[in-house]
């Protein structure tokens, strides 16, 4: 049962399916890489996790933490002149310093990748401008993941890997690279996927359980 589960979220999203069309091999090593974290695989998760990370950066479209368009310094100098005079060095300090123009970005960018939304509704309502937006998994999977989550949040010092580094990795990646991906942050796919899967068993051994009794 747990193999079925396992390829019904694999395979009943858009995401990988729009993965496969852009690059078959990328979609082969994201199948794989989802296949060694179910299965609790370590060594070849890490490997396989390590390999998508990198075609993560290289597919990315790096965003400047720091660089400033020109609509950037009107809104900063903008918000600098509201500062009182005795504060204008704080207000130096938190809008116009570069390490603060970085630290924001990196938030936004991490608020942004964490967003659920993102996942399971196309990112509406806050689409983006300059972003294609698409769907990835069916919003019916969300309850699944969240319960999924639940579940392995409870049992994190036995499942550590499947909740922890799947997770940590590409959020610290992205949040420091951005989202302007075409295929968006798909080295999250296997974590999503494994998360809804272990929703999914969940649920189906509680229903089994109480049919039984």
């Amino acid at each position: 049962m747990k193999r079925w589960i396992l390829l019904i979220v694999l395979f009943g999203n858009l995401w990988i399916w729009r993965i496969f069309s852009f690059n078959f091999l990328l979609g082969v090593l994201i199948l794989f890489t989802s296949l060694a974290l179910y299965k609790n695989y370590k060594i070849s998760f890490v490997f396989l996790i390590a390999l998508l990370l990198f075609f993560q950066f290289k597919t990315t479209e790096i965003s400047s933490l720091t660089l400033l368009s020109n609509d950037d310094i009107r809104v900063k100098d903008m918000r600098l002149k509201e500062y009182p005079y005795s504060l204008t060095r704080v207000g130096w300090w938190l809008e116009g310093r570069k390490e603060t123009i970085a630290f924001f970005r990196i938030l936004k960018n991490f608020s942004e990748v964490i967003d659920p939304n993102l996942y399971f509704f196309a990112n509406h309502p806050r689409e983006r401008v300059g972003y294609v937006e698409f769907e990835k998994f069916p919003y019916i999977f969300l309850p699944f993941f969240i319960w999924g989550l639940f579940s392995s949040v409870k049992k994190l010092s036995k499942n550590y890997l499947v909740t922890f580094l799947p997770f940590v990795l590409p959020i610290i990646l992205i949040s420091f690279t951005g989202l302007k991906n075409s295929l968006g942050p798909f080295s999250l796919f296997p974590w999503i996927v494994t998360i809804t899967a272990i929703g999914i068993g969940e649920t189906y051994k509680r229903i089994y359980k109480y049919a039984k009794n």
